[in-house]
């Protein structure tokens, strides 16, 4: 997580579980911001928060664990923003966005999509991809070792080492902090008519209500809550 952040909580308000570090205001005491006003950007902060999270369980819905972020991860020159494992053993990549601008972010997912449709993917290739996400985080052996258990036990627990495995052909998340409607026509028109099932999960920031953002300033109390819109 970025250096410059502490006390946070993080809530997925469509799936219910909460989690807290000591030290975060109540809800009567938070406002509502973006990440533009915390000066955050979609690589640099945002990324990086959740791919630290990824130890959290449940994080950031129900039944779903990151298994890899911000890689090329099939033939493509290109590269994937995050990519979860559901508890039935589907892999589902996500593109993640800042700003609620983006009119053509499905286009960009579904690009992704396409790309790991024809790649071959078994057990062994979920443990090596989550190796590498460990190993790119940087953080002591210790919390590594956290971070690797906390993967097999998922595994584990979901029974998903006697299950296929695979990529589902029509599926995937956005992330964003809102979506214009020509993206929530597009969405729609893919899930209700061709098959599809894309879903978008919007990311609220709040802060401190007494809380002055200010680009020196070194720590701040913060929450993410993510709730689905689908």
């Amino acid at each position: 997580m970025p250096k410059s952040i502490s006390g946070q909580r993080i809530v997925t308000s469509f799936a219910g579980p909460m989690y807290q570090i000591s030290g975060q205001p109540t809800d009567s005491h938070m406002r509502q911001v973006s990440f533009k006003d915390l000066g955050w950007s979609e690589t640099r902060e945002f990324q990086a928060l959740m791919r630290g999270a990824a130890v959290l369980k449940n994080f950031p819905a129900m039944e779903y664990t990151l298994v890899r972020a911000e890689f090329k991860a099939g033939d493509e020159d290109q590269r994937l923003d995050l990519l979860y494992l559901r508890n039935d053993g589907a892999l589902l990549p996500c593109e993640l966005k800042i700003g609620g601008k983006d009119r053509d972010t499905v286009g960009q997912l579904l690009r992704y999509v396409a790309d790991l449709y024809f790649q071959t993917v078994d057990l062994e290739w979920l443990r090596r991809q989550h190796d590498q996400l460990v190993d790119t985080l940087g953080y002591t052996k210790g919390i590594d070792d956290i971070f690797r258990s906390d993967f097999h036990r998922f595994i584990t627990e979901n029974a998903i080492e006697s299950r296929h495995v695979r990529f589902l052909p029509r599926a995937g998340v956005i992330i964003d902090e809102d979506f214009p409607s020509q993206l929530q026509k597009t969405i729609r028109y893919l899930n209700e008519y061709c098959g599809f099932s894309i879903r978008t999960w919007k990311v609220e920031v709040f802060v401190s209500s007494d809380c002055c953002i200010h680009p020196d300033l070194g720590s701040y109390l913060f929450r993410l809550d993510f709730i689905s819109v689908d």
